[in-house]
């Protein structure tokens, strides 16, 4: 019977330091080992959309999206999909919606779809993995106006997938892969 009872109280103990590290986890946003998946609306003519996301570093983040912006009105020809108006030509393209203002990224695309974690920027496109980020993650539009001549029409739709804790090896700065593969999210500051 004594035997019974401590090994009770054992398991009882392990039972409540267990569901104390996962209420812990819990309550810092994080769901250990866990899978969190959405879709989120980034409407063509808002600056930042909250994901409603809170990542930390060793949260490996997916993004993948689909839709339309039309970064002129919903004149049609200005109509782009997640990767943007390629930013080689914009200027000559677009002289007078290019004159309005700058972009959040001016290296990517224009009105490509972009993240933000904090500080730091990135373009997302069609794709987008990376980890190494802390902070509540947020997706935009790479445009300066939303309204007034050159206002946004359209939206793009964003199927974020956070695997939580999976990264176990700090990133390394200095071997960054390119837009194309999984990067930490370093690569501008938001303006």
């Amino acid at each position: 019977m004594k035997t019974t009872l401590s090994v009770g109280l054992m398991l009882l103990a392990g039972s409540l330091v267990m569901v104390s590290a996962t209420a812990l986890a819990a309550e810092r946003g994080l769901t250990p080992g866990g899978v969190e998946k959405a879709v989120v609306t980034v409407p063509g003519n808002q600056a930042w959309v909250n994901t409603g996301f809170r990542l930390r570093p060793q949260d490996r983040v997916t993004i993948t999206a689909t839709g339309t912006v039309w970064f002129s009105g919903d004149y049609p020809a200005t109509g782009v999909d997640p990767t943007g108006w390629d930013v080689n030509t914009y200027e000559a393209d677009w002289p007078d919606d290019y004159g309005w203002g700058f972009d959040p990224l001016p290296a990517a695309n224009h009105a490509a779809l972009i993240g933000n974690v904090g500080s730091e920027v990135a373009y997302v496109g069609t794709r987008l993995v990376f980890w190494g980020a802390d902070g509540f993650l947020y997706l935009g539009i790479n445009d300066c106006s939303f309204t007034g001549p050159f206002y946004n029409t359209g939206q793009f739709n964003a199927v974020v997938t956070v695997e939580r804790g999976v990264i176990t090896e700090k990133p390394k700065e200095e071997g960054k892969a390119g837009l194309d593969g999984p990067q930490p999210l370093l690569l501008g500051k938001k303006q």
